[in-house]
């Protein structure tokens, strides 16, 4: 019977209708003991999820208004994935600020600033939202 087109019909009942479930993203000011310290450089890579996969970077601040210059450069730097990647920065308590792309580099660079009379440790967290998408990453301050 080649070149024949069959219609059909399904017809299911009794099925209830499923909403698909709100994603939650994890708390992210948990601060992680186990985040290492950064030194000057990291490099790494994080797999992506729809609920976010981390790495996270303690960062010990030394006050006294001093500039800290946080660089985050990823790989590949798709229009697509993007938007899913990128830098927050926490202090205690809260949220301090984010990695911003710099209108004059590259895409695929994210920069922080920051600086404040007291000392800290701040905790770094580099997120991917994009669902089963690996992102290489270097980290430097």
């Amino acid at each position: 019977m080649p070149h024949v087109t069959i219609s059909y019909t399904i017809i299911a009942t009794g099925i209830p209708k499923s909403e698909p479930a709100p994603i939650t993203p994890p708390a992210p000011v948990a601060q992680p003991d186990d985040a290492p310290l950064l030194a000057t450089t990291a490099t790494g890579t994080i797999l992506g999820n729809r609920a976010g996969a981390f790495a996270f970077y303690k960062i010990a601040y030394p006050g006294r208004d001093e500039p800290l210059h946080i660089t985050l450069w990823f790989s590949p730097c798709d229009p697509m994935i993007a938007p899913a990647f990128g830098m927050n920065v926490y202090g205690p308590p809260n949220f301090v600020g984010h990695g911003a792309p710099n209108a004059d580099s590259d895409p695929g660079i994210l920069t922080f600033s920051y600086n404040a009379q007291e000392p800290d440790t701040l905790l770094l967290q580099i997120y991917n939202y994009s669902d089963d998408f690996r992102v290489s990453y270097g980290l430097s301050q």
